[in-house]
């Protein structure tokens, strides 16, 4: 799994990640990864921004309280009240095998990167880490 945080819904660089990731989704189920993306924004707007730009992947809605699971993952902004732009490779035992936190909140992460991280999981033996 591929857990995806992004800061919000109508940011001109989430929508240019998630739509990649969307027009990616191929090559994501050829890693046998499933996406899912979280955000603080409301499950009404992840509705909406998803109709918009034809996200077919979930979008879960770190909305109540706002940023939890953020904060859990420590990738939430106290001051600007979201997350970080980073992702997390879970593994089927939902032990974490990658983790990207962004330089700066627009920058996107390399997909040809999570790609060989994706790579790492399938072909690793059980049990030992990706890094």
């Amino acid at each position: 799994m591929v857990l995806v945080f992004y800061p919000l819904d109508w940011s001109p660089a989430c929508s240019d990640q998630l739509s990649l990731y969307q027009s990616e989704l191929p090559d994501f189920r050829q890693h046998d990864a499933q996406l899912l993306a979280i955000s603080v924004d409301s499950l009404y707007s992840h509705g909406a921004w998803s109709a918009v730009h034809g996200i077919t992947f979930p979008l879960l809605a770190d909305f109540h309280p706002k940023g939890e699971v953020a904060r859990r993952y420590d990738v939430f902004r106290d001051a600007d009240g979201l997350s970080e732009r980073a992702l997390y490779v879970v593994d089927g035992d939902g032990i974490i095998r990658y983790c990207h936190v962004s330089p700066e909140l627009h920058t996107i992460p390399d997909i040809y990167e999570l790609f060989e991280q994706l790579d790492k999981l399938r072909s690793a033996p059980v049990g030992l880490p990706t890094q």
